[in-house]
């Protein structure tokens, strides 16, 4: 009988401490996922990706309250989590695509320039910022499409010309 009640207060006891490490365990989730999802729109922001919503914002009272509020478990946390993460790096590959593609565009304006193609227009300009800024409100097979273009035009111009050392001369049809 006494092995019965310890057994008892033991399973109580056990019981007790697992509620309080279960209810712990939110709490302790919620100020990660807080820390994690301001630290997450910290990148967006430095980063120029212009993700917007409640997703999206510094303040981590919020973050910490609508974990709280949801009574949201791990998996809600990680999947909002990973959703962010996900947004972040389309952006940051179209950063680092749009400036791949204005570095070509300012390159090509150059040739341009040193082969006397005399190309003109929005296509053709020294102007990095504008090619980036451009790249970014459009897809990128259009700016991938776009490069095409240039390249062509400047295939098609530089090879009227023969190259004889120092001067360019033009090929007799």
């Amino acid at each position: 009988m006494i092995r019965n009640i310890m057994y008892g207060v033991c399973l109580t006891l056990g019981a007790t401490s697992f509620v309080n490490v279960a209810e712990a365990a939110p709490e302790h989730n919620c100020a990660a996922y807080a820390s994690a999802a301001v630290a997450q729109n910290d990148h967006n922001l430095a980063s120029g990706c212009g993700l917007t919503g409640s997703r999206w914002q510094s303040d981590y009272d919020a973050h910490f309250s609508w974990c709280q509020q949801q009574n949201v478990g791990i998996q809600a946390l990680s999947s909002e989590d990973h959703a962010r993460k996900v947004e972040l790096q389309t952006c940051t590959g179209k950063i680092s695509f749009c400036e791949s593609y204005a570095k070509q565009a300012v390159g090509d304006q150059i040739n341009n320039m040193k082969h006397k193609c005399k190309f003109e227009g929005a296509r053709w300009q020294l102007n990095h910022s504008a090619h980036r800024d451009w790249c970014h409100t459009v897809q990128q097979s259009s700016a991938a499409a776009e490069n095409a273009k240039r390249a062509d035009a400047l295939s098609e111009c530089t090879t009227k010309f023969i190259d004889y050392g120092v001067n360019k001369k033009p090929v007799d049809n």
